[in-house]
């Protein structure tokens, strides 16, 4: 679903009893389009099957764009994991928007908890006023996903590839949005 910049910094989530990551030739590429990648080299964990919903989430202004995941697992926790979870980092660069999910006063790039109640606050750090937007970055097949703005007090589908375009004031509530798995 991602293809690095040369230089780009990422995160890579490692189960704790593996002691090395392997990067095969067949997933390296030279230019920016995804391609598909059989199924024998996605979702392998040490040869076991992981029971694992994967959600991508972008913000962009239509000039930068940030991201956030949340995987849905029933065996994790709500606390933050080691092996599971990553914080956020927030840019550096104010112009940047950032978008993160928020549990217990920790802020999460990728936060895998279990299903629960079904229901994610999703935060938004905006500090230049404008138009935004939210989008799902994948498909699911066990959840629709829709989308709560507790500002407008109004609730739409993601799940059918919909963006939801919104104005936003630098510095408003961070805790904008819920993301709702029904």
């Amino acid at each position: 679903s991602y293809i690095l910049c040369p230089g780009e910094a990422f995160f890579v989530q490692c189960p704790v009893e593996e002691k090395e990551i392997m990067f095969s030739k067949e997933g390296r590429q030279t230019d920016r389009t995804v391609r598909a990648m059989e199924a024998k080299t996605r979702n392998k964990v040490a040869g076991q099957a992981v029971n694992r919903t994967v959600v991508n989430l972008s913000l962009s202004d239509g000039t930068n764009t940030d991201k956030t995941r949340i995987v849905l697992n029933n065996e994790a926790s709500l606390q933050y994991e080691m092996d599971k979870d990553a914080s956020k980092f927030m840019s550096d660069e104010a112009t940047v928007p950032q978008l993160y999910t928020s549990n217990s006063g920790v802020n999460y790039a990728i936060n895998e908890r279990p299903f629960e109640t079904g229901v994610v606050d999703l935060c938004t750090r905006i500090n230049v006023d404008g138009q935004y937007t939210l989008t799902l970055n994948n498909l699911l097949e066990d959840y629709r996903v829709e989308l709560y703005d507790k500002k407008l007090n109004k609730r739409i589908s993601l799940t059918d590839n919909q963006t939801y375009a919104f104005f936003a004031e630098s510095g408003e509530d961070a805790n904008r949005f819920a993301v709702y798995f029904v």
